[in-house]
């Protein structure tokens, strides 16, 4: 049923599926042709749960607008996930950068500092994978969530949790990818497949979405 949905025409007619797609191909133009080993594409993906955590903040205070007593829960959620997700990225990235990062990155601290995050941004020519994957998010924000009227439907207290479940599994996967492909001599085709296997992850995860919303 899932990989029947996956890779049916109604998938691919969704902007948001697309665009997805499109983003998570950037990440080969870094292996294939920047020469990129296993930490920036780990970093990239850590990047992407930041704007992941960005856009769900977007969406609970987007979600039923005109009932009040939602916006009473908001007032509370919203700077509570703000700190406690904010907390979690930031363990993540120094996990990531101490333990993939090797002698040639120093210790970021806790929590991390921006310019050591910068730095590694410019190092490896980030920002346009980065800004991939904003626009990504956003086609699915503005025309799913938005322009279908999904916020109508969701409840903050429900959503706080949400991301956590994406995030988790996703880079407790591509982290175990990571150990394995640090151990290959020639990690490229390794590093391909770990991007694809991401790619099947995250539009599996949207179509689950998806279809919750529509219940």
């Amino acid at each position: 049923m899932f990989y029947t949905r996956l890779f049916s025409s109604a998938t691919w007619r969704m902007p948001s599926s697309l665009t997805l797609v499109l983003a998570n191909t950037v990440p080969l133009f870094g292996v294939l042709l920047l020469g990129w080993e296993v930490f920036p594409l780990l970093f990239l993906f850590w990047a992407e749960g930041v704007v992941i955590g960005a856009f769900h903040v977007l969406k609970m205070l987007a979600a039923r607008p005109t009932e009040w007593g939602h916006w009473f829960m908001k007032v509370i959620l919203v700077p509570f996930f703000f700190v406690h997700y904010g907390m979690f990225a930031a363990g993540h990235v120094t996990f990531l950068i101490q333990l993939f990062g090797g002698e040639g990155y120093s210790d970021p601290g806790f929590p991390p500092d921006p310019a050591v995050l910068l730095g590694i941004i410019e190092r490896h020519h980030l920002v346009w994978p980065v800004a991939a994957f904003v626009v990504s998010h956003g086609v699915s924000f503005f025309i799913n969530y938005l322009g279908k009227g999904e916020f109508r439907r969701m409840v903050p207290v429900v959503m706080f949790m949400a991301p956590y479940a994406r995030v988790v599994v996703m880079h407790l996967t591509l982290f175990a990818g990571g150990f394995l492909m640090m151990r290959a001599g020639d990690p490229t085709g390794g590093l391909v497949a770990l991007v694809v296997l991401k790619t099947i992850l995250d539009l599996g995860a949207h179509l689950r979405e998806r279809r919750k919303m529509e219940r």
